[in-house]
C-alpha cells in the first residue's frame, strides 16, 4: 500500500498526519453489508469496515490492482491506500483506507453502482433527489453520463 500511496503522491508523513487527527462518523450499518464509514478530519480519506472475506480478497488482488493503477493512472477504480486490523473490545475490526472523491465538493447526487439490476433501486429518483445525502442505486440512474477526461 505504501507504493500505491507514493504512486498518487501521498507521503507517509502526510498519510499518518491525516489518519492521526481523528475521524468523523459518516454512517454505520448502511446497506446490506453493515459496513461502518468514517472520514478523516481533513476529509482526505474514507475508512470503511470490511469483512474477513473482503480482506482476503483485497490482499489476493493487491498485486494485480497495483499493476493496473501503475499502467492506468486515470483509472476510475477506487484508490485503496491501506488495510488494517485492530481489536475493539476483544473483537477484530478490519478496515480499508480509500481516497475521498468528495474531499472538496458536495455532490448533487450520489450513486452506489454495482453493475447489477437485482435489488438495485432505492425510492424513485425524483423522491431521492428531494432527500440530500440519499445514495441511489443502479436502477435509479435515469440519464446518460459522460466523463470528461480532465475531471477524473
Amino acid at each position: 500500500f505504501k507504493r500505491i500511496r507514493i504512486q498518487f503522491g501521498i507521503s507517509s508523513k502526510e498519510y499518518a498526519k491525516s489518519l492521526g487527527h481523528g475521524l468523523n462518523t459518516m454512517g454505520s450499518g448502511a446497506g446490506r453489508s453493515g459496513s461502518f464509514f468514517f472520514s478523516t478530519n481533513d476529509k482526505r480519506f474514507i475508512l470503511k469496515s470490511i469483512s474477513k472475506t473482503e480482506t482476503t480478497t483485497l490482499m489476493h488482488l493487491l498485486q494485480s490492482y497495483e499493476n493496473h493503477i501503475n499502467t492506468n493512472v486515470n483509472t476510475l477504480l477506487t484508490r485503496f491506500f491501506g488495510l488494517y486490523t485492530m481489536k475493539v473490545s476483544g473483537k477484530k475490526c478490519r478496515f480499508v483506507v480509500m481516497n475521498n472523491v468528495f474531499q472538496s465538493t458536495t455532490p448533487d447526487e450520489s450513486y452506489d453502482l454495482k453493475g447489477s439490476t437485482v435489488n438495485r433501486s432505492t425510492m424513485s429518483p425524483d423522491e431521492a433527489r428531494g432527500h440530500p445525502g440519499t445514495v441511489m442505486k443502479d436502477m435509479d440512474l435515469d440519464k446518460q453520463l459522460q466523463l470528461n477526461r480532465q475531471l477524473r
